[in-house]
């Protein structure tokens, strides 16, 4: 049922499926229907302190700079007002011990950030080879071209 929902609400809004960021300890029927049936990129997302810290930053500064606007949605409203943010060596996250505060949509804003903040450059930030290079799955000629091309400070 949640795949169909899924499919339909993509099919009905015309949405352009860029990535499906979702926490990779926990995968499901969905996730393997989405691999098994449809072309959109998956990205699993470990939810350990050095994965979720700086699209946890991100999206805390975008929401306190009210860059974000949102509709009146009371889930979201109780996620954001439950989300307590536990911080340990200048790396932030939300404390996931209080399982009763119902925080999972806060939980997926941030695993989009994760990805969003990097929307605009040529690589995608979870995709790695067995080196962890942060190029992923590129090549030595795609690399050197995002060096020659695209690099900057």
């Amino acid at each position: 049922d949640v795949y169909d929902w899924f499919m339909n609400f993509v099919d009905e809004h015309d949405l352009n499926v860029i990535f499906f960021i979702y926490d990779k300890w926990r995968v499901n029927k969905f996730i393997q229907q989405l691999e098994t049936n449809t072309d959109i990129p998956l990205v699993p997302l470990g939810q350990d302190f050095l994965k979720i810290s700086e699209p946890t930053a991100a999206t805390r500064k975008v929401f306190t700079q009210k860059r974000v606007k949102y509709q009146d949605d009371p889930i979201m409203q109780a996620s954001l007002f439950h989300a307590i943010l536990r911080e340990d060596n200048n790396s932030v996250a939300v404390d996931k011990k209080k399982a009763t505060l119902k925080i999972d949509t806060v939980d997926a804003i941030i695993d989009s950030m994760s990805e969003a903040v990097l929307h605009w450059e040529n690589f995608n930030g979870h995709a790695e080879k067995a080196n962890k290079s942060v190029f992923g799955n590129q090549s030595a000629e795609q690399i050197n071209t995002w060096f020659k091309n695209d690099f900057s400070f």
